[in-house]
């Protein structure tokens, strides 16, 4: 019945029985009766058309995703159909769009179409899958996909697989075409059965309620606009100031920011405090949430942005506070008292007066710190004053002001913070020619084997700054109470074309310089490695032959056979 109904032709057989015939003469004749044939096929769909009028919800893609829906069934039989239950997958152009599975009461008279009950239909609203259904129906409509494209493109949506097999052209307004894969409990009068078919090109139609979804559906989008707007702050205006002079600021938004487009709200964002540098601003790029206040307005904007090459919104804020900052420019004289000099790109220190901070400071550009026996040379320290919460810091701070003010000097102690750049090279080379080690293997953040390496000879490449090394009989010592690390790890590299871990450790090494072979120990280590996995050994067809059925138990074949199969990794 499944294939009638879905238009295919199905071969059966006509067997005579022992009731073949009333007629004894003719009972074995017909007993013997094997008459081959076709059912032809079904001339005519069972489902006329889907209905979609008003069927979206206020809850539809919030609670949940249900939606609404009527069937029109043609009943081509002249018995009538009562359908109790339905399990029913509703696609288009390949994409699935959703689900509906209810029991209901369905009946269906004899050569008559039956507009069903309203049925729940679970919606797929995956924005890929129904902005890749979008795309097919303009294309099938004939229509350009620029703006669609671009919409999701700025949406960082991508589209998905999907075919044109269920695509007829409709010209009327908001009508598609559907696949409907539907199973059925159907009463054929008093004979219960199930009824399973695909059919295609099943029309749908719906009506504005439709718009309800364009704010599920934009809300992505509009995420990602949110996301990725800069806000820049060029200027900040300071009313009523005692000095002329560019300040840092730290500016904290007290209310949410609102987003409004054409004079109306859609939303509001909550902005974290933001670091502006006095006479240079500031830009952000940073995430936050965005909260839609206003449905309607939001869904005009999202069909201006899918009809629209451009367009603007107001970003707007309340009870903004600042914290301001001052700069602190140090002009010291600096001599160093060793006999080494050293070239830095830049060097930073913290300055107190007595156990207060006053702030950061940092030269301004590389240097060159002489030995002592060039003379003392003047280093520029730039920073600024940081913020004050404590009565203490507050009440040092107005004593430096009030010196200053009074032509007293103030000792400020200048604390040495860091150095460039980090790593520092030796002026000389260095040839590592042993080396000893203790490796520790961690994965996932768990470590579970280690390597001790005594020292043996090795080469460096000193222009490359690799050192070369080899050993033999060193176990991978597996640490037994992370057995079960060591498991993963293996079945990942297994499975995986490679697979990243972590070594750690410290290594002892004998350095020949030009000073002769020097000793440097404890030297510390934390790096990444990646190894070569086995890709599931499926980078080529497994190779099965001399297959030989060895022997046969009670219970099961004993067969052996030789198999070929291909290690993708060139060394084991």
């Amino acid at each position: 019945m499944g294939n009638n109904t879905m238009a295919a032709t199905s071969a059966f057989q006509i067997v005579g029985f022992n009731g073949s015939t009333a007629v004894p003469s003719l009972l074995q004749a017909f007993e013997s009766l094997s008459i081959s044939a076709m059912l032809p096929a079904l001339n005519s769909t069972l489902l006329q058309s889907t209905t979609l009028k008003s069927p979206f919800l206020n809850t539809t893609g919030k609670q949940n995703n249900m939606a609404h829906i009527n069937v029109n069934l043609k009943n081509p039989f002249s018995a009538g159909l009562t359908i109790t239950s339905i399990n029913s997958t509703v696609t288009s152009h390949g994409l699935s769009l959703g689900t509906i599975q209810t029991s209901t009461n369905f009946p269906a008279s004899g050569k008559s179409t039956t507009t069903s009950p309203m049925l729940d239909l679970n919606m797929n609203l995956d924005p890929p899958t129904i902005f890749t259904l979008l795309r097919c129906l303009t294309v099938q409509a004939g229509q350009r996909t620029d703006q669609i494209d671009v919409i999701v493109s700025l949406g960082g949506i991508q589209y998905i697989s999907s075919s044109d097999a269920d695509g007829t052209k409709v010209s009327q307004k908001r009508q598609g075409n559907n696949a409907n894969i539907f199973t059925s409990a159907v009463s054929i009068s008093d004979y219960p059965t199930m009824l399973d078919f695909t059919q295609l090109a099943v029309p749908v139609a719906t009506d504005d309620s439709l718009n309800l979804l364009l704010p599920i559906l934009a809300q992505p989008i509009v995420q990602k606009f949110i996301t990725g707007t800069v806000l820049v702050i060029n200027t900040v205006l300071i009313s009523t100031p005692q000095e002329t002079a560019f300040v840092d600021a730290e500016i904290e938004f007290g209310a949410r920011l609102t987003i409004s487009w054409q004079g109306q709200p859609l939303g509001s964002i909550a902005m974290p405090k933001v670091q502006v540098i006095g006479d240079i601003g500031a830009q952000l790029n940073l995430s936050a949430s965005f909260h839609i206040t206003d449905v309607g307005q939001l869904t005009s904007f999202t069909q201006a942005l899918l009809t629209q090459e451009d367009f603007v919104w107001d970003i707007t804020g309340e009870n903004l506070h600042h914290r301001t900052g001052n700069y602190l420019t140090l002009q010291t004289t600096v001599t160093n008292p060793s006999q080494v000099g050293v070239q830095l790109s830049s060097i930073s220190f913290n300055n107190f007066v007595g156990e207060t901070l006053l702030g950061p400071a940092a030269s301004s550009s590389g240097f060159t710190l002489a030995p002592q026996f060039i003379a003392t040379f003047n280093l520029p320290l730039v920073g600024h004053l940081i913020h004050q919460d404590s009565a203490s810091g507050l009440a040092t701070v107005s004593q430096v002001f009030t010196g200053f003010i009074h032509g007293k000097s103030t000792v400020v102690t200048v604390v040495g913070n860091s150095a460039g750049p980090s790593d520092i090279p030796f002026a000389f080379p260095i040839d590592i020619v042993a080396l000893e080690q203790n490796i520790m293997a961690t994965s996932q953040g768990q470590s579970f084997a280690e390597l001790v390496i005594h020292k043996g000879p090795s080469q460096t490449d000193v222009n490359t700054h690799v050192i070369h090394l080899t050993f033999s009989d060193v176990p991978f010592a597996v640490f037994s109470d992370n057995f079960a690390v060591f498991e993963q790890f293996l079945m990942q590299t297994t499975i995986s074309s490679s697979e990243t871990f972590e070594l750690s450790g410290a290594a002892n090494t004998d350095a020949s310089t030009a000073i002769g072979t020097l000793s440097l120990t404890g030297i510390n280590f934390d790096v990444s490695t990646t190894i070569a996995g086995l890709q599931g050994l499926n980078t080529k067809p497994a190779v099965v032959s001399n297959l030989d059925v060895n022997h046969g138990f009670s219970d099961f074949p004993l067969i052996k056979v030789t198999t070929t199969l291909t290690n993708p990794r060139s060394a084991c």
